[in-house]
């Protein structure tokens, strides 16, 4: 049954992916993908605005989407967990938002505005639970604390 479930997940996450790139595509940003044309060292974010909080992480840690998207952060594990707005480097977007996010349940927030929009779980701490939404042509050269246990405070951001 255990296979059942992984293969209904990856399968869900795989049309969501796709709905997400042809979304992007229509919007005329760029191809859509974050395929070959990135530079593989993590700086690019998954395209797409379904985040899942999940064994203690947020899943993707960096998700790309258009100015005016909505994301979504959907709580997939036993305990509570929350999304809260911080700044881990000097060049990201301030912004106001933090929400509990109970077992099992969402929260939503649109970004209208391009740029890097960092946040994490002040029950787990930025070290272990934290990401980033890149919004229009933003990105993030600097690893988040969770990605590398710390934060180098510096740019590392571009548009």
């Amino acid at each position: 049954m255990s296979d059942t479930t992984i293969d209904r997940r990856a399968l869900m996450r795989a049309g969501v992916l796709a709905v997400a790139g042809g979304l992007a595509g229509c919007s005329g940003g760029g191809d859509g993908t974050d395929g070959d044309g990135g530079s593989g060292d993590g700086s690019e974010g998954e395209t797409t605005s379904e985040i899942a909080l999940q064994n203690t992480a947020f899943q993707p840690v960096r998700a790309s989407v258009a100015p005016g998207t909505t994301v979504t952060w959907t709580n997939e594990d036993s305990f509570g967990h929350d999304v809260t707005a911080t700044q881990f480097h000097d060049g990201a977007a301030e912004w106001s938002f933090a929400m509990s996010v109970p077992a099992g349940e969402s929260v939503t927030h649109t970004f209208e505005s391009a740029g890097a929009y960092e946040y994490f779980c002040t029950i787990h701490g930025e070290a272990s639970m934290c990401g980033v939404v890149l919004v229009g042509d933003a990105s993030l050269d600097a690893s988040l604390p969770c990605e590398d246990g710390t934060a180098d405070g510096g740019g590392g951001i571009s548009y």
